[in-house]
């Protein structure tokens, strides 16, 4: 499905038009959010965009993903956005990042991607500086933390500060994760798995596997 397809079918279900009229209105909104991508004038476009939330998510995303080492279609990011080093990220089709996410890279560091028709809800904050991947079909809810990077304290004689636990996170495909979860460094979420609002994953989830609870641990299979 193209960017005119996948607006087509967004504003016939939204707004119930049809026919040639719906045709018109798709093939407006299709370039309208297409020329967004053109530097000079997108912050103009997205401005203007500002009348309705919905539509403004395309044009800024739009304008930032053109920053990313890798982006498709129709991303959609929302208000308030922190992101560190874009050119660190990879990012598919549809993925949506809600208001007031913060992704966060450094300059030396793996990165974050981020699979096809992935949503991540508002105030979520990822890191990609162990390394962080994230499937398809993942729906992240609002204040998430993952975190691939964190404090050690092991060296009583070192600063924390100074003591810095790097560790790839892997998140599978078609995974929900529920509000407030914390991920911890080097943890995998297997496919159709889901993780319960409020826990702390410590450990690898198996796939098809759902888990709640601090740390976090299974409660049953899908």
């Amino acid at each position: 499905m193209n960017e005119y397809q996948y607006i087509s079918q967004k504003i016939s279900k939204r707004f119930g038009v049809k026919g040639v009229k719906l045709k018109t209105i798709s093939w407006l909104v299709t370039n309208f959010i297409r020329s967004s991508r053109i530097l000079c004038i997108g912050y103009i476009i997205r401005e203007i965009s500002k009348f309705d939330s919905y539509l403004y998510m395309y044009v800024n995303g739009n304008l930032i993903s053109r920053k990313f080492r890798k982006n498709g279609i129709l991303p959609r990011i929302g208000f308030g956005c922190v992101i560190y080093y874009p050119q660190k990220i990879e990012i598919g089709d549809n993925v949506t990042i809600g208001n007031y996410v913060t992704l966060y890279n450094e300059s030396k560091v793996i990165g974050i991607k981020i699979g096809n028709n992935t949503h991540i809800s508002d105030h979520s904050y990822l890191s990609g500086v162990g390394g962080l991947e994230i499937g398809e079909n993942v729906a992240i809810s609002s204040g998430v933390r993952i975190y691939s990077h964190s404090n050690d304290y092991k060296n009583s004689n070192k600063p924390i500060s100074e003591q810095v636990k790097k560790d790839k996170i892997i998140i599978g495909n078609n995974i929900l994760i529920g509000a407030n979860v914390a991920i911890l460094p080097g943890v995998k979420i297997g496919n159709n798995s889901v993780v319960g609002a409020g826990a702390v994953v410590t450990k690898n989830v198996p796939k098809n596997t759902i888990v709640i609870g601090v740390p976090a641990k299974p409660l049953k299979i899908r």
